[in-house]
């Protein structure tokens, strides 16, 4: 009896030390018990990878653009003067605001009108349109004193032949020369025809005399390309910005 009592406190013995042995040998790579490999215990879901998760940022920020035909269009920003941007703000009033504005700021920094001295100065031949043979009118003293200041002046009168030394003609398109600058001493009246005429012969700029105004002739000459001045003094100009020209050689 006794070695059979034996016999089971040793078989029992002996199975409890292996059952302890065997929950204290863990394998060297196994995770702790609260990890899984690949595995979220609580959400039943893998975990989420490093590069998935830049990936989906990614994703989010792109599909913040706006799209057309299911494709991603980059964003576009300001350049130089003029405002480029998104197609979806372009849209909106303040988008359109923002771009009329930024063509207006295009426009008057590449189409900037040069000053009555500046047109003056960079002149070297003017017509002069209602020249007169009277030294006592604008269109008499005016041109005499231009040309004493070195200026090539061509008169142009449907009524003389000759006026301050040089030959007249009876229009701008009759004259055979390059012409910088079209003075005007006609009435307000005659100014558009005159603006088309120098606009036709490829003068670089218009200008009305003084007490002389046409916005009709104004927009002729700006639409040509040409520089304009209007309610303005040649002689005047030339005085107080003592513009003079050197004699050709």
């Amino acid at each position: 009896m006794a070695g059979i009592l034996k016999k089971r406190i040793g078989i029992t013995g002996s199975a409890a030390c292996r059952s302890q042995m065997t929950s204290s040998v863990k394998p060297i790579n196994a995770p702790p018990a609260s990890a899984t490999i690949g595995h979220d215990r609580q959400s039943n879901r893998c975990p989420p990878d490093d590069n998935a998760n830049k990936s989906a940022s990614a994703d989010s920020v792109n599909s913040r653009a706006p799209t057309m035909s299911g494709r991603k269009r980059p964003r576009r920003t300001m350049v130089g003067c003029g405002m480029r941007h998104a197609s979806k703000a372009a849209t909106s009033p303040s988008g359109r605001l923002i771009a009329n504005t930024a063509r207006q700021l295009r426009c008057s920094v590449r189409y900037a009108p040069s000053t009555g001295p500046e047109v003056l100065a960079s002149a070297n031949t003017i017509a002069v349109v209602g020249a007169s043979r009277d030294p006592r009118k604008a269109g008499g003293s005016v041109p005499e004193g231009l040309q004493r200041r070195g200026f090539r002046i061509i008169p142009i009168n449907p009524f003389a032949d000759e006026l301050f030394g040089e030959r007249v003609y009876r229009s701008l398109g009759e004259v055979p020369e390059r012409i910088d600058l079209v003075d005007v001493f006609r009435p307000a009246a005659d100014a558009p025809e005159i603006a088309r005429q120098a606009v036709a012969i490829g003068a670089k700029a218009l200008w009305l005399q003084e007490d002389i105004r046409s916005d009709e002739a104004r927009r002729i000459a700006e639409e040509g390309g040409l520089d304009y001045v209007e309610d303005e003094c040649t002689a005047v100009v030339a005085s107080l910005y003592r513009i003079k020209k050197e004699p050709a050689a």
